[in-house]
């Protein structure tokens, strides 16, 4: 009965440690600015999660999220806005350092016959698993998924070009994910199980 107990405190000590660490770090955005088509669109926060919305012109809906991405931030975008140029389109204000993905209409991708957009092929990295894009899955039937592309910032303001600036063959917007890169859910996690295992072994 004693062994059953312990492997059960093992077990979810091991789960809620493994689920600290997994969780996304939560980010203040603020000053979220566009260089928006019509001045009355404004860029809003959401959250990356299955059927939430990405664009606040548009119904379409996330269908799948890769792995490790569930619960993020994002910012909004108006898909109306997918022809904008100029690499200052959006700008928005962080207050802590974060990893900001480009989430980027797949057909602008070169294997599809595309270009992306130029500040992002120079300040961004394509995010690839297994030879394989790492993508969320959308409703929008024209561009069905979106590849992510990544970047790391400090705290302060980020400014991010727009979508058809030296771009080709996206025929959606792309919207932003981010996370930040605090450590201290991570140290805190670690302590509490370190201090569960010392009172396992007291016993």
């Amino acid at each position: 009965m004693r062994k059953l107990t312990l492997n059960s405190i093992i077990i979810l000590t091991l789960t809620t440690f493994l689920a600290a660490m997994a969780s996304p770090v939560k980010v203040k955005i603020t000053d979220i600015k566009s260089k928006s088509k019509d001045p009355a669109d404004q860029y809003i926060e959401g959250e990356l999660t299955k059927d939430s919305k990405f664009f606040i012109d548009r119904d379409y809906l996330i269908v799948a999220v890769p792995e490790g991405f569930e619960g993020m931030q994002t910012i909004m975008a108006a898909n109306d806005d997918k022809k904008q140029a100029g690499t200052d389109f959006l700008s928005f204000t962080v207050d802590k350092d974060v990893d900001v993905y480009v989430a980027l209409d797949s057909r602008a991708d070169e294997e599809k016959g595309g270009t992306p957009p130029t500040w992002l092929v120079e300040g961004f990295e394509k995010q690839v698993k297994d030879g394989e894009p790492v993508a969320v899955e959308t409703t929008d039937g024209g561009m069905v998924t979106v590849n992510l592309w990544k970047s790391s910032f400090k705290a302060g303001t980020i400014t991010l070009g727009g979508n058809a600036e030296g771009s080709a063959g996206a025929g959606s917007n792309y919207f932003v994910i981010l996370t930040g890169q605090s450590t201290g859910a991570s140290v805190d996690a670690k302590s509490k199980l370190s201090t569960t295992w010392a009172n396992i072994k007291s016993h």
